[in-house]
């Protein structure tokens, strides 16, 4: 069983402590209404899960295996340096469902070799691209630890 969050008040601040986890300090608490405000049991169905098609898939792998070689070429990199013509439109449907909408996404049918991490890391960073910004976390050169994935158009 997982422990909840336990939440105290302090000064108008309020602090939210999970076991496991660092402690967040906000000034106040938001109120989601529309679709942010679920609670679980409205998600029993499978009818939020979004899965990927065929060519969909096809686009994705296919756009991993065309970034260049030089990791850090792929910083200057934007959506639109994509070639994902079919994707593209569906994952910004997605990012505006996770913007504007539940607040999150679950996209299933990613199928990658379990061995192969390369192109993992490299569908991980099409997916960041094409759902946000890349924002480098240091200006060390390019590489996997040195990298913070963002998604975020805000």
């Amino acid at each position: 069983m997982t422990a909840l969050p336990t939440f105290s008040n302090r000064q108008d601040q309020y602090t939210f402590r999970s076991p496991g986890t660092r402690v967040v300090v906000a000034d106040e608490l938001r109120c989601y209404e529309g679709q942010a405000d679920w609670q679980a049991e409205d998600f029993k169905d499978s009818g939020w899960i979004d899965v990927l098609t065929t060519a969909q898939k096809q686009e994705l792998t296919d756009a991993a295996r065309e970034l260049p070689a030089d990791e850090s070429l792929w910083l200057k990199m934007t959506s639109e340096d994509l070639k994902l013509p079919t994707l593209s439109p569906h994952l910004a449907q997605v990012n505006r469902e996770v913007e504007e909408g539940r607040g999150f996404a679950l996209l299933r049918g990613i199928d990658l070799p379990p061995t192969d991490v390369d192109l993992a890391y490299r569908v991980n960073w099409i997916l960041a691209l094409a759902l946000g910004d890349v924002i480098a976390q240091r200006s060390l050169p390019a590489t996997n630890t040195s990298q913070t994935l963002h998604s975020s158009n805000a």
